[in-house]
């Protein structure tokens, strides 16, 4: 007996992304930033997330973390929604970068906030970094 093949209407999908960047910024370990937030009567489905860091060289990205965020009480963000991104370096004479970009996925409901950090070692500048991701939003 044929079981029908689950599809996705993609017609109601609307195509979304975010962009957010800070540069010449001194934080104590680490750096966060806002991409987007959901508006009323939406879901967000985040597909892909890129990034790129530059410190100084002395300096190395810990962990670097994209998903939701309370805004709350702390800089941090934990849970079920939140995605480890491997940093990868990339290539500077006179800085230490990262730069890449990753296939996840990840919801967000309306009024939730999607945000990237990256937590590095304390004791110099983190000259820049620029976070974004592409998905799309459907109705709820």
């Amino acid at each position: 007996q044929a079981k029908p093949a689950l599809v996705r209407d993609v017609s109601t999908a609307q195509p979304v992304n975010g962009f957010c960047q800070q540069t010449a910024f001194s934080t104590p370990g680490y750096a966060k930033c806002v991409l987007y937030t959901v508006p009323v009567g939406k879901r967000l489905v985040v597909e892909v997330v890129s990034y790129k860091i530059t410190l100084d060289p002395t300096l190395q990205v810990m962990q670097l973390l994209f998903g939701f965020d309370d805004l709350c009480c702390s800089n941090f963000l934990f849970g079920p929604r939140v995605r480890a991104v491997n940093p990868m370096p990339a290539f500077s004479a006179t800085t230490r970068s990262y730069m890449g970009s990753e296939q996840t996925r990840l919801y967000l409901e309306e009024n939730e906030t999607f945000s990237a950090i990256a937590y590095f070692q304390s004791g110099g500048p983190a000259y820049s970094q620029y976070f974004n991701f592409t998905g799309y939003l459907v109705d709820k």
